[in-house]
């Protein structure tokens, strides 16, 4: 789409990540889980969304002198539209995070029908419930086995889709409003 090329991503097919590049977000463990996929064959780049953070130095670092450093897009802040489009035209979100208040991307990704992968932390298993493959955020290794389930096979990768959208649909500004207005009126 006219989007994904302003923002610098060519036509392939993709994984991608949305966060700012902080240490807590493990994009180092990431890059190292797309290198061997890589390295087996995988086909997919990695296009990664957000603004440079503490871990930005130490991300181009890793991928200096890398054979597939080519393949992966590090397009920093992106406007909302190239967002949506990079959602809706992804092969799979991946989550890699250590720590998170809330993971507002894996909420997003389910809505927009995108499988999610994402680490087994107790805020990202509360919002995706059963709606997402789940792995090891401090293993590589991990990782790159939980793209492996989440995408070699169609039918759960389908599967995954259509349970996000369900979990999606459990949450909603209004549903949101009418929880927070309850809880008020309870104390009262």
């Amino acid at each position: 789409t006219a989007a994904l090329r302003e923002a610098g991503v060519p036509e392939c097919r993709y994984l991608l990540a949305v966060s700012t590049i902080h240490p807590h977000k493990n994009f180092v463990r990431l890059l190292e889980a797309y290198g061997q996929l890589v390295a087996e064959g995988w086909a997919q780049h990695l296009v990664v969304a957000g603004l440079p953070g503490k871990s930005w130095k130490a991300v181009r670092r890793l991928l200096k002198g890398k054979d597939w450093a080519s393949r992966v897009h590090l397009l920093g802040w992106q406007r909302r539209e190239v967002i949506l489009s990079l959602f809706n035209n992804a092969e799979a979100l991946v989550f890699p995070s250590t720590f998170e208040g809330f993971g507002m991307p894996v909420l997003e990704a389910m809505a927009s029908g995108l499988p999610v992968v994402c680490s087994d932390i107790a805020v990202l298993r509360e919002i995706a419930g059963g709606a997402a493959q789940f792995f090891d955020p401090t293993s590589s290794s991990a990782i790159a086995e939980a793209l492996h389930a989440a995408l070699r096979d169609p039918t759960y990768r389908a599967e995954l889709i259509k349970r996000g959208r369900q979990r999606a649909a459990g949450f909603s500004w209004r549903r949101s409003a009418e929880q927070t207005l309850a809880a008020f009126l309870a104390v009262v």
